[in-house]
């Protein structure tokens, strides 16, 4: 059985170098503190992915887990600025009747209303038919899934995702990455800023199937103004610039 673990980091204090005094790296005074349990988080299961997101606009940062497990659905968990966690995804309407089934997740503020919404990849085992899920921040603590009327809503064996504004035109774009056997490859959905998503991807070049998608980043590695993409398949990465 898994466990969901958190660290602190210690930062001990500095004393200001003199010329006799050679510096030390900060890496060598952090300590970490593992403090799931006193935290609120130490649930047990088999959790896949997590996502840290301030999804309630009140400063403090948020936990999304997902899990794997049918014998578990997927947590968010709420900081209560206290050092600890209170466990809401029923509350905030993130439990839609399934179990779970999901590997990946990320937090973007895809319509650009101040709030972070979030999406999760769903379709693994031991539950392929489960659709991926976009969840709109009705902005007072809860979700809406519009994965369907997005044009997001996939029914099939995703496991990784990520966001990126690959065109530059300030709407963030959403990158799912599937399992080897699915005939479309993976999807670039291009967002229309109306709430809409058209998959690009074939267009892009990067609806790769040769093997799973485990992971996507993305990054401007060679400062060009446009951001590149690295992604995990299960027995190589590739690079698309």
């Amino acid at each position: 059985m898994q466990k969901l673990f958190v660290f602190i980091a210690l930062i001990s204090s500095a004393v200001l170098p003199s010329a006799e005094t050679p510096v030390q790296p900060v890496s060598s005074q952090v300590k970490f503190t593992e403090i799931a349990d006193q935290a609120g988080v130490g649930e047990t299961g088999l959790s896949y992915s997590i996502a840290w997101g301030d999804y309630d606009n009140d400063g403090y940062d948020d936990i999304f887990v997902t899990y794997l497990d049918n014998d578990r659905v997927d947590h968010l968990y709420r900081n209560k600025g206290n050092g600890t966690f209170e466990e809401v995804a029923k509350k905030a309407g993130l439990l839609d009747g399934f179990g779970s089934a999901a590997e990946g997740a990320a937090w973007a503020d895809f319509d650009n209303d101040g709030n972070l919404d979030l999406v999760v990849a769903n379709g693994c085992e031991p539950n392929p038919d489960y659709p991926t899920q976009l969840w709109r921040n009705n902005g007072d603590g809860t979700f809406t899934n519009v994965a369907r009327q997005a044009g997001v809503e996939y029914t099939g064996r995703t496991m990784s995702t990520s966001w990126a504004d690959y065109n530059n035109d300030g709407l963030l774009d959403l990158y799912i990455g599937t399992y080897t056997v699915e005939p479309g490859g993976n999807f670039l959905y291009k967002n229309n800023g109306d709430g809409t998503f058209t998959n690009v991807a074939a267009k892009a070049g990067t609806n790769s199937h040769r093997e799973s998608n485990g992971g996507t980043a993305w990054a401007d590695y060679d400062n060009d103004g446009d951001l590149d993409s690295l992604c995990r398949q299960s027995r190589r990465a590739e690079l698309a610039v």
